[in-house]
């Protein structure tokens, strides 16, 4: 009995209480792995204040977290093969008390500079590592809810950072309240030691050859999505606050709520698209089905301004449904499409692609806007984008042989 079969069983005997408590565990190690950027983003105020920075500047923390993240993606999907996702996860919960302590004590943007250089190989080792526990201690089959809970704790970490920040940061200083923030990942790193099986590989020398390969074809077809994805969720993501107010003329707080339904409709389609499709005979059709409604849903963002405000409410709900869902649905196809001793690497490889688009994106949405001093040119941009996604989709099932199924057993 290999390594991977072994915990698979003991996986299969847990209680539901067991699996529940694997999977909320490993979303709460996806919300500390991305715990950098949304307190940039919820305490950009106070840091302009206290640092004495500008826009531009509070801008390149967020590229340089997503640039580090995109450029050492594989590398974590390597260490994560290597050291197995027990090892990765915990790792991981260290370094996320380590970046949050340090963005707490933070005296100089200098300094921040450097912690998000950190924060971004904090970034990079959260889908490599989770996925790299649910390849090799979850049986196929019941991935999906599992994989659906994981990818929806970024989500809701946004959440609940958007919420409780700010008013710990009123009552007790910005530095204290994420100080305080650090013991989350603290607490996971504890649950963590105690509560995640050990899938320490040992692979034979047939396994190391095959780690050495390429990877497979349909690894390569899901990161390319991915890229095309990640363009169009960073131009919906960065964008649709200040769409809501300069072009709809809406308050701060029905930007906030735009951006909020997206969040929240975007934790429960996380579950719910991965507990639906993990029994599809192939992943083209869910992913091409969700570009298809992030397309709608940037569109009908896009022409709120010109047709009717309610397109924005429409549009920001089929967001949460799609824009914020498909990685779910992609990680999952990453993990089943790939050996166990591959999905580290697997998932590194479609995060790259993920982040590369996605740090790309808000550059370019936000120069089209400049030069043009209109949204239109920016969404459709963002609209094209997700129609690729789609159309790249169309072109994989296409070229699949139908005798094929995509979720195939490749242990």
């Amino acid at each position: 009995m290999t390594t991977s079969d072994a915990l698979t069983t003991d996986y299969q005997a847990r209680s539901p209480q067991g699996k529940v408590a694997f999977a909320v565990l490993l979303s709460f190690a996806m919300m500390a792995s991305t715990i950098a950027v949304p307190s940039f983003s919820v305490l950009s105020s106070f840091l302009l204040d206290d640092l004495g920075i500008g826009r531009t500047q509070l801008g390149w923390l967020v590229t340089v977290v997503s640039g580090v993240t995109a450029g050492l993606s594989p590398v974590a999907g390597r260490i994560a093969d290597a050291l197995g996702g027990r090892t990765t996860v915990l790792a991981l919960f260290a370094m996320s008390v380590v970046v949050t302590l340090a963005i707490a004590t933070a005296g100089s943007y200098g300094i921040l500079l450097g912690v998000a250089v950190v924060a971004g190989i904090l970034n990079s080792t959260g889908n490599p590592g989770t996925n790299k526990l649910i390849a090799s201690a979850v049986p196929q089959g019941a991935r999906g809810i599992v994989m659906g809970v994981k990818q929806s704790g970024v989500q809701a970490g946004i959440f609940l950072l958007g919420v409780l920040l700010p008013p710990l940061a009123l009552a007790l200083g910005w530095r204290t309240a994420v100080a305080l923030v650090a013991a989350a990942p603290g607490l996971g790193l504890v649950l963590a030691a105690r509560l995640l099986p050990s899938d320490r590989p040992t692979p034979s020398a047939a396994e190391a050859s095959d780690m050495a390969a390429d990877h497979p074809a349909a690894i390569r077809w899901i990161a390319s999505y991915a890229f095309l994805m990640g363009a169009g969720n960073g131009g919906v993501m960065s964008f649709v606050p200040l769409y809501t107010q300069e072009e709809l003329g809406f308050g701060v707080a029905a930007a906030g709520a735009a951006a909020a339904t997206i969040g929240l409709v975007g934790v429960l389609s996380r579950i719910g698209w991965g507990t639906r499709v993990e029994r599809v005979r192939h992943f083209a059709l869910p992913l091409g089905l969700l570009a298809v409604l992030a397309a709608v849903s940037s569109a009908s963002i896009g022409l709120a301004a010109t047709t009717a405000w309610w397109l924005l409410w429409l549009g920001v709900l089929l967001a949460g449904v799609s824009v914020s869902a498909w990685n779910a649905v992609a990680m999952l196809a990453a993990v089943n499409e790939s050996r166990v001793e591959r999905a580290g690497r697997s998932s590194g490889l479609v995060v790259l692609g993920f982040m590369g688009g996605f740090t790309t994106s808000p550059v370019l949405f936000g120069y089209a806007v400049d030069a043009t001093g209109s949204y239109a040119l920016g969404w459709t941009g963002v609209t094209a984008a997700f129609m690729l996604g789609a159309l790249l989709m169309v072109l994989w099932r296409l070229r699949t042989p139908a005798e094929v199924p995509a979720v195939a057993a490749r242990r």
